[in-house]
């Protein structure tokens, strides 16, 4: 009988020792960060920069670099009787610098990180949760798992854009970000204690322009229970009142813009609303570190002129929504393999006819310990239905104190006037 209970003993301690030591050994072999490009990949790249580097692309030249661009992006740049002449600069590629928290997360949690029966993420603490990515899903969630830099306060001036008519209207609002959980760099991580709601993201806006939205505050809260649908809450000044935006409004557009809540980033929306399939890669040329302040806007044009960029790797992705009813039946991503951010999309009505495209370009603002974080700049969405546009730029304050109370209706009630 002792005997036995030995030998069982033996094999506990010896299986226990044998699941440490594989974690152990598993979660050092996690391979991150991974750059767009590396050895002779680099060098072909490099290669290809002495011709390119510099040149101002324009209707006259953009078919010679066709191949880095999406076909949407191509045929708005060629197609000056619709759009009007428009131009961006190739400048070299850089490797983005990921902050030492963001390192650290995701060599520590990814390991453990699944997909569960409802294509939910499970086990997933902070960082990129899939840094080497094999389905389209993973790289959905990696999308979502983004803090940028944990708390944000943008200001984002915006024009909404008459394309037909050529003539603008202005938009104006700042937003107050704060990510309770999944944080990386700004302390406390990876969470914000207590946190009894179990918020993973709140975010406030507050509108300034134009005349008949300012006042307007919107509070919105997303969850650790990533099946949860958003809470969302409006402030209406007309009326003095708060009300609750069902998930259903979360797709009506907002102060005339051609975005809705669920166009945020590329997308806002619910990651467990699609199926994903990962479509492989597309080297593309995107704006990634941007100096906003070169961006050009003409009245009228839909287009924004100025960005400079970069030749990197992108992970292309097929989201089809699983409700039929839903605005868009369909959006194919182009996402940035460094950053996890959509720096394109274009997306096809409920009926499946192509409606907008999405382009994004990416800033590099100093975050929290003046650390490297990138975000947004500039985005730009074209409704090719109408000939319409929403073009805005931003200027954020990474890794700032936010109190809190600042996401609570309470604060919303309080604020507003």
């Amino acid at each position: 009988m002792i005997r036995r209970l030995m030998i069982n003993y033996y094999f506990t301690i010896t299986a226990l020792l044998f699941v440490t030591l594989s974690t152990s050994v598993y979660s050092e072999e996690v391979r991150y960060p991974i750059p767009c490009y590396e050895g002779k990949e680099l060098e072909k790249v490099r290669e290809w920069e002495k011709k390119w580097v510099g040149k101002r692309i324009d209707s006259s030249n953009v078919d010679e670099v066709k191949e880095f661009l999406p076909e949407t992006l191509y045929t708005l740049t060629k197609d000056t009787g619709k759009w009007g002449e428009s131009w961006f600069e190739i400048v070299p590629y850089r490797e983005y610098k990921m902050t030492a928290g963001t390192i650290e997360a995701t060599k520590k949690y990814s390991p453990d990180c699944r997909i569960g029966e409802q294509e939910e993420l499970l086990n997933w603490v902070a960082g990129y949760p899939f840094p080497e990515p094999k389905m389209g899903i993973e790289i959905a969630w990696n999308f979502y798992s983004q803090t940028r830099g944990d708390t944000q306060l943008t200001y984002a001036p915006a024009y909404i854009v008459d394309g037909r008519r050529k003539s603008d209207r202005h938009i104006a609002f700042k937003t107050w970000v704060t990510f309770f959980s999944g944080r990386r760099d700004v302390s406390p991580t990876p969470e914000v204690v207590p946190n009894p709601k179990k918020i993973y993201r709140a975010a406030f806006a507050e509108f300034s322009e134009p005349s008949e939205m300012k006042g307007f505050l919107t509070l919105m809260m997303t969850y650790k229970d990533f099946l949860l649908p958003y809470d969302t809450w409006t402030w209406v000044a007309s009326i003095r009142r708060i009300r609750r935006v069902s998930t259903a409004q979360r797709v009506d557009t907002v102060g005339g813009q051609d975005l809705c809540y669920d166009d945020n980033y590329g997308w806002d929306g619910t990651i467990t609303r699609n199926s994903y399939k990962l479509i492989g890669r597309k080297e593309i040329l995107s704006a990634r570190h941007q100096d906003v302040k070169l961006l050009e806007h003409m009245e009228g044009d839909c287009l924004i002129d100025g960005r400079r960029k970069e030749r990197i790797n992108a992970w292309v992705v097929e989201a089809v929504c699983k409700d039929p009813g839903y605005i868009y039946k369909k959006n194919t991503w182009y996402v940035d393999p460094e950053s996890w951010q959509i720096i394109f999309a274009d997306k096809y009505d409920k009926y499946g006819r192509y409606w907008k495209s999405y382009e994004e370009s990416q800033g590099v603002y100093k975050g929290y310990k003046e650390q490297d974080i990138y975000f947004f700049c500039n985005s730009s969405m074209i409704d090719h239905q109408r000939i319409h546009a929403t073009v805005g730029t931003s200027d954020s304050q990474i890794g700032i104190e936010i109190p809190p109370e600042t996401f609570t209706i309470k604060y919303l009630q309080k604020y507003g006037r």
